[in-house]
């Protein structure tokens, strides 16, 4: 009955879609009717040039998410071992896994071009943090008695990792995929749309775009998301066909590793402990320097030179800026403005739409298939249509971003409004809190812990966003002024603005993990 009412939904939609297109009230140019779009598919089917496309985004997908899935487990497994290491490496796993993969394709074509390599490399970047970070709160959860037991009977090191640590974390790494793979498809697309020499989806995507055959642009985001929802579909029927004895089912385990920020150890008091996560991060500065300075490769500058250079790009204003330069005011504060307005009206409309969903369960057995093909579908295919509709401008930057983050805040607030105790409902009702003191007083802080693990997923998606949004639709931005430095052949400029991004990505996170702490306190 689930599936009927979801497919039922999918066709309401697309008959919503197919009248608005055919009377008018969108425009078909832009957005043509289903129909359309089902024969353009037909036809794309057919071309060699579309299947050589899809079959290399394929392949290259399989590649990322193998060669992410291993890297992932393995330091996974090193770093939540051993405790010591963890702790040392803290500071610099958190200032990197910010950075949008996305950010870095400018860098990474200007060193080694267009070809498979650079969209591979970028998507394992990307790729590999939630798998690495599910594998490491898989071993934090691991039961101390079973260690102790294979202790007490000497048994070897490798037995207890093949035997008890590995599936021990295979839960977690599974629910770490299914993020992975999302995140690991938006990279490669984004990657051939705008690499350019790259031959991919994105690629067949682009050029179709830029003839104006928005049909064909559709039809290459529909087997884009099928691909996606399809692997996450396969992906969750794995997870509970092969590791239902350990209990864990469904989006309520993909969210839970992302509201322990305490998984690398970086929540602490101790001095001890402060000084060992910023020890190694100043000495990783420290060897970059010395091996660059040695080395004096014109593609990796060393750190004083992009600080330099961050000098010269955003501290050499007049007194009257607050010493400020003209990029800070022409693009790092509209990159910003446009992040949080971006953000915040995918957090606003995705709270209110789960929240109901969550409660109302016909409305979401009937949402259920549109809400798994949005949630898989790679954002960046949809770029030339939004370029279309709003033109290059703030609007549809914003509306990017948006867009791009508002489905892990939507499910995340589903479940966690229909995961409410039903005990808390019925003693709401019986001292008859109902209405609006019912949704805000008990449906609303008991699905806040969901809510604040979907802001958390959400985080990072804002920013690629904003980056590709930038990169490829804005005349101001972070995105921009990477790509007018690789133009330039500015690379300093470009690392400077890399790394700015990185630092906004770990202040952003540690500012929403300082109020997630003291909500949920």
């Amino acid at each position: 009955m689930c599936a009927l009412r979801a497919l039922v939904g999918m066709l309401a939609f697309l008959s919503v879609w197919e009248g608005a297109s055919r009377s008018g009230i969108v425009n078909p140019l832009y957005v043509p009717p289903p129909s359309t779009v089902g024969i353009a598919l037909i036809s794309c089917l057919h071309q060699p040039a579309f299947l050589t496309a899809l079959a290399s985004t394929v392949l290259s997908w399989v590649i990322a998410a193998v060669l992410a899935t291993v890297i992932g487990v393995t330091l996974g497994l090193l770093l939540g071992s051993v405790r010591r290491l963890r702790m040392a490496t803290a500071m610099v796993v958190e200032f990197i896994r910010p950075l949008p993969g996305v950010a870095l394709i400018p860098l990474v074509i200007s060193l080694i071009g267009t070809d498979a390599q650079t969209k591979i490399s970028l998507a394992v970047f990307a790729a590999i943090w939630p798998i690495l970070f599910n594998t490491i709160y898989g071993l934090s959860e691991l039961d101390p008695l079973w260690l102790e037991v294979a202790r007490t009977y000497r048994t070897p090191r490798r037995r207890v990792a093949l035997a008890i640590r590995l599936p021990a974390v295979a839960p977690y790494v599974l629910t770490g995929a299914r993020l992975s793979v999302t995140i690991a498809l938006i990279s490669l697309v984004s990657t051939e749309y705008m690499a350019g020499g790259s031959i991919g989806l994105g690629q067949y995507i682009s050029g179709v775009g830029g003839g104006g055959r928005m049909d064909l642009v559709l039809a290459g985001v529909v087997v884009a998301g099928l691909l996606a929802c399809g692997v996450d579909a396969a992906l969750g029927s794995l997870h509970r066909r092969l590791l239902t004895w350990t209990g864990w089912g469904g989006r309520a385990g993909e969210q839970r590793q992302t509201t322990n920020r305490s998984v690398l150890g970086v929540r602490t008091s101790s001095i001890v402990r402060v000084v060992e996560q910023w020890a190694l991060f100043v000495l990783c500065v420290v060897v970059w320097q010395a091996v660059t300075q040695a080395a004096a490769n014109p593609y990796f500058p060393s750190p004083t030179l992009i600080a330099s250079t961050a000098r010269r790009l955003w501290l050499a204003g007049p007194a009257r800026s607050l010493f400020l330069s003209e990029p800070v005011f022409h693009d790092v504060l509209p990159s910003l403005v446009r992040l949080v307005t971006g953000w915040v009206l995918a957090a606003v409309i995705g709270v209110a739409v789960g929240l109901v969903l969550g409660r109302w369960r016909l409305a979401r057995e009937y949402c259920a298939g549109l809400l798994a093909f949005m949630r898989a579908l790679p954002i960046p295919t949809l770029v030339p249509v939004l370029l279309t509709l709003f033109s290059i401008g703030p609007r549809m930057e914003i509306v990017t971003i948006a867009f791009g983050a508002v489905w892990p805040v939507l499910l995340g607030s589903l479940d966690g409004a229909r995961m409410v105790d039903q005990v808390r409902l019925d003693t709401a009702q019986v001292f008859g809190i109902t209405g609006v003191r019912r949704a805000f007083g008990v449906i609303v802080p008991s699905a806040l812990p969901n809510i604040f693990a979907g802001l958390r997923i959400s985080l990072p998606i804002a920013f690629i966003m904003m980056v590709v949004s930038e990169l490829v639709g804005s005349t101001s931005g972070i995105g921009y002024q990477l790509v007018f430095a690789q133009g330039q052949s500015d690379i300093p400029a470009m690392w400077a603005w890399i790394v700015l991004l990185g630092v906004f990505g770990y202040l952003a996170n540690s500012v929403l993990t300082a109020v997630e702490h003291r909500v949920l306190r």
